[in-house]
């Protein structure tokens, strides 16, 4: 497994993925991922 790190936000419940990095993705398009998120501790009660 790769880890591949870049910042995004969560909207409607889903993580967009930037442009720049769909590249990436496109042939991994049927297997499954693991998702970490981190959140900064100022926007964590927003």
């Amino acid at each position: 497994m790769r880890a591949i790190e870049f910042k995004s936000k969560i909207r409607d419940n889903s993580i967009l993925i930037l442009r720049r990095m769909q590249s990436e993705f496109v042939a991994q398009r049927d297997k499954s991922v693991r998702v970490v998120i981190f959140v900064q501790d100022a926007e964590a009660y927003d």
